[in-house]
Formats: structure tokens, C-alpha cells, sequence
């Protein structure tokens, strides 16, 4: 069915621009575009771009790890993609999953560095995959987690991937001290856990001779009792670690 209808014509009405915001005297009316900082990784043993390194990878850097007052790789595990941490009830007994592929066997899936040295077990003979490094994340420069496979680059026993402890160097013309602690409770736990470090950088040569020191205590509260011979906090633990690194510059003598 047909109709017939009229055509109207319509002057159109072109919007009013908005009358500007007046911006305080003595500032800018633009907004600077915020950026984001470079990572430099060494997930390729050379230092990089994170954002130029083929393959999937994640740091952690220290401010995160400040920020959530973490002493082991459990406390920031939720903030990596695919990283799985299972403790094994003790410190020093844990194990590690990265993209779903846990250990099936007593061989280890996951490789563990401190900078370019592996550390720990990787035999199957050796129960490598519930005796993982779980180091005390103090005064390092940052974590690095790598998903696998790795083997080109890192051997055959990071087909999972890689956890890398990158740490700090000393510096040659700077001074710094930190110190920090806290304290922690348990339920049913009869004393109360707490954790110090310290860390300084001394030049002692400028430009030419630094050394760098740190010192981390984490005190465990045992919570189990023995209900055989009436031992009470039979699980309690205490882990520590210090480090002492040199660094050299070039001597130019005359």
C-alpha cells in the first residue's frame, strides 16, 4: 500500500561550541600525556626493553614488593599472570607452577636463577620440585618471571618457565642506607612473628670503587603443638640472608 506525503524542509541548528573552563592563572590549559616508565628485564641475558623482549614475561619490581611487605614469592604470586606458588607447610619447601604445568614427576619444571647463576636442584632424584629457591625478596633489584618453554636459553628443565632474582649493583658515587621491620601474628600461634632488614651502598672510591651490603631476618611463629610430649609451637621457623657485593669502575692512572 502506497501513501503520498509531504516533504518539509528544516533549517539545521549547528550546536553551540562549550564555553571553555577558565583555568587558575600560572597554569597550562593542556595536560601533559602521562607515560609509562621504562623496564629494562634480562630476560634474553642482555638488558632490554621489556616491551622488546619476544616472549611473555613479567617483573617485579621493588616498589611492589615494598609495598606489599613481601618475604616470599606467595605474597606477589597473585599479581603475575599463570604463576601458581604451593607451599609445602615449611619455608625452604615450595613449589612452583607457571602456565599450568606443574611437576608430575620429582623433576622440576620451573628454573630458578640469581641473576645468570641456576641455583637449586633440577635431577630427579633430588626432589627439585618441592625444594624451589623461595629467597627472601629483600634489596633486590626486581623478579623477573618468565613463561616457558625456556629451554633455548636456560636449559631443559625450565619447560615452564623461569624465576629470576636480578640484584641490585653498587653503586659508585652514591650514598643510601634503608632499614625497615615489622611484626606479624598467627591464630593459636604463642609468640609474635617479626622481620628486620637493612641494606647500604658505600663508595668507596668514588667513581671508581662501591660496596654494597644488606642483612634480612624473618621470624616465623610456630602454631602446631605436640600433643605427645607437650611441645608447643614445634613449626616455628626463622629464615635470614645477607649478601655483600663489590663493584669495580675503570682506574685511570698517570
Amino acid at each position: 500500500m502506497l501513501s503520498a506525503g509531504s516533504a518539509m524542509a528544516q533549517d539545521t541548528v549547528a550546536p553551540a561550541e562549550p564555553t571553555p573552563t577558565p583555568t587558575p592563572s600560572g597554569q597550562d590549559e593542556t595536560r601533559g600525556v602521562a607515560t609509562a616508565d621504562t623496564v629494562t628485564v634480562t630476560a634474553n641475558k642482555i638488558e632490554e626493553n621489556i616491551r622488546e623482549v619476544p616472549s611473555s614475561i613479567t617483573a617485579v619490581d621493588t616498589e611492589l614488593i615494598d609495598n606489599l611487605h613481601a618475604t616470599q614469592l606467595a605474597d606477589f604470586a597473585a599479581y603475575v599472570p599463570s604463576l601458581q606458588v604451593n607451599s609445602q607447610g615449611a619455608p625452604g619447601r615450595v613449589t612452583i607452577a607457571l602456565r599450568g604445568l606443574a611437576p608430575l614427576t620429582s623433576g622440576s619444571t620451573i628454573g630458578t636463577y640469581i641473576d645468570e647463576t641456576p641455583v637449586g636442584s633440577s635431577g630427579l632424584y633430588q626432589s627439585a620440585s618441592v625444594f624451589q629457591l623461595d629467597l627472601l625478596p629483600d634489596d633486590i633489584s626486581r623478579v623477573e618471571i618468565l613463561r616457558g618453554p625456556q629451554g633455548t636459553l636456560y636449559g631443559a628443565n625450565t619447560l615452564g618457565g623461569l624465576v629470576k632474582y636480578v640484584t641490585r649493583d653498587p653503586s659508585l658515587g652514591v650514598y643510601e642506607f634503608n632499614l625497615g621491620g615489622g611484626i606479624s601474628g598467627v591464630e593459636s600461634a604463642g609468640d609474635v612473628g617479626w622481620d628486620v632488614r637493612a641494606s647500604g651502598n658505600l663508595p668507596l672510591v668514588k667513581d671508581h670503587l662501591g660496596l654494597r651490603a644488606s642483612y634480612a631476618r624473618n621470624e616465623l611463629p610456630g602454631f602446631i603443638n605436640n600433643v605427645v610430649n607437650g611441645q608447643k609451637d614445634i613449626n616455628d621457623a626463622m629464615i635470614w640472608a645477607r649478601t655483600f657485593t663489590t663493584r669495580t669502575g675503570r682506574f685511570v692512572s698517570s
